[in-house]
């Protein structure tokens, strides 16, 4: 997937570039046609990897389905990057949106905690709003809606800047202090964490 962002161009067009390009493909990209090499590289991963899913009955079917939704992504994203970069990113959200509003959820011994039930899920999504729209802006949905508006998405937030690119660099600011975030979340799992945590926070 990083060969494939840096150095391949997007597309088999004259002049195409690399999804990512930092300067690195100034002098050239490598051949868009290697992208099917990589494909089928990972076709040889996956195709070994289904083999070492078929273990004995009674494993993890869900584990299974996960696993081999990551390998189709991975798929996607070697033929087509730009839509395998919001699949990853959706699911890596989803994850991160469940398994952080289950932690955030009240002990049976918190029982005059306030954040419970439909406010925790409020909770997220009012704390991931700006991260969702900032992903859906960046989204290939946009160049599908303008096609649909004669180009009105785009020039919409176009109009929006500066604005807009602050926006969007406050948002990445908060993508990278989520894995600090995170780090401190997963131990709300240790009940004296939540104990001192929680009052302190006015939720407890």
């Amino acid at each position: 997937m990083m060969l494939r962002s840096l150095a391949l161009p997007v597309t088999s067009a004259l002049g195409s570039r690399p999804m990512i390009n930092i300067g690195q493909a100034e002098a050239g990209s490598l051949p868009h046609g290697l992208a099917w090499v990589l494909l089928a590289v990972w076709g040889v991963f996956a195709a070994k990897l289904l083999l070492a899913l078929r273990g004995p009955p009674g494993q993890s079917g869900p584990r299974r389905v996960y696993v081999l939704a990551h390998v189709a992504v991975v798929a996607v994203y070697l033929v087509w990057p730009l839509w395998g970069a919001i699949l990853s990113a959706g699911i890596h959200g989803l994850e991160y949106f469940f398994l952080t509003g289950r932690m955030l959820q009240p002990t049976p011994g918190e029982t005059t905690t306030r954040l419970r039930g439909p406010r925790v899920w409020a909770a997220m999504l009012a704390v991931m709003a700006p991260i969702i729209l900032v992903g859906v802006v960046n989204s290939p949905f946009v160049t599908l809606a303008d096609g649909v508006t004669q180009g009105a998405a785009t020039a919409f937030f176009l109009r929006q800047q500066p604005l807009w690119s602050l926006g969007v660099l406050a948002t990445n600011a908060v993508v990278l202090a989520h894995y600090f975030a995170d780090a401190f979340l997963y131990r709300f799992r240790i009940p004296r964490v939540r104990e001192v945590t929680l009052p302190r926070l006015g939720l407890g």
